[in-house]
């Protein structure tokens, strides 16, 4: 497998370049965070996964909402092509081999050993939005039993195009999953992914219904070009 190794100045530099690139992408980003969490334990976020941004997204909110010392699971294909991603904290997940798996899900196990965060998506791959249900696999199972000071949070992004050009996305940071760590881990996989399942559910209903007064806008992007135009026609000299 391949593990991470972070560095500060590239992460920093990253960061900036993260944040222009999402103001350029998208009109609003928004943010409900239910739970807030303490950085100095393991905390493992649970991720639905529908789009190439879900990432860039993640790495946004472990720089500028949840402060914590993060890493992140990533295909050892994409992370072979971009390993770049090593230095923001990524490395290598291998599901074609028993002993891949296991290699990459006792790292994992050290880093939260060592009180860091995880963001991992259970689901494995891409899929879209509105796909049910999930199908999470165990991973998120296999250390949940295997730590007893671990929490899971479940988060969820939701992408919706609305009255501008560009799309928003609703992040919803959900309360710590309470679990046993007596069930089994195919009943934790399902406890996890129905957790997940039903915010994502419900976030869903309130954004298509606009029920959205509990989300704080957390990033705007750059004017769009009808907001240009309304500028420019309201500030013209024969304005009536």
């Amino acid at each position: 497998m391949i593990i991470a190794k972070k560095s500060i100045i590239f992460q920093k530099a990253f960061h900036l370049y993260n944040v222009r690139l999402l103001k350029k992408s998208f009109y609003s980003i928004y943010l409900y965070e239910q739970e807030r969490f303490q950085p100095d334990r393991p905390v493992l976020f649970l991720l639905n996964h529908s789009s190439w941004w879900d990432g860039l997204v993640s790495y946004f909110l472990s720089q500028s909402i949840i402060s914590s010392d993060s890493y992140v699971m990533m295909s050892e294909e994409g992370l072979t092509k971009y390993p770049f991603f090593r230095k923001l904290g990524a490395y290598s997940v291998t599901r074609q081999t028993i002993s891949g798996l296991k290699q990459s899900l006792t790292y994992t196990e050290t880093l939260l050993k060592g009180n860091k965060s995880i963001w991992m998506f259970p689901q494995g791959e891409e899929q879209h939005l509105e796909k049910r249900p999930l199908h999470f696999q165990e991973g998120a199972a296999f250390l949940a039993k295997r730590l007893t000071d671990l929490t899971v949070v479940p988060i969820t992004y939701y992408y919706s195009f609305g009255h501008e050009q560009q799309p928003d996305l609703y992040i919803q940071i959900g309360s710590a999953i309470r679990y046993s760590q007596d069930s089994s881990r195919k009943q934790l996989t399902s406890v996890f992914e129905t957790t997940v399942t039903n915010q994502l559910n419900k976030q869903r209903g309130c954004i298509i219904d606009k029920k959205i007064g509990h989300y704080s806008v957390i990033l705007h992007g750059k004017p769009t070009i009808s907001e240009r135009f309304t500028s420019i026609k309201n500030n013209l000299p024969f304005r009536k």
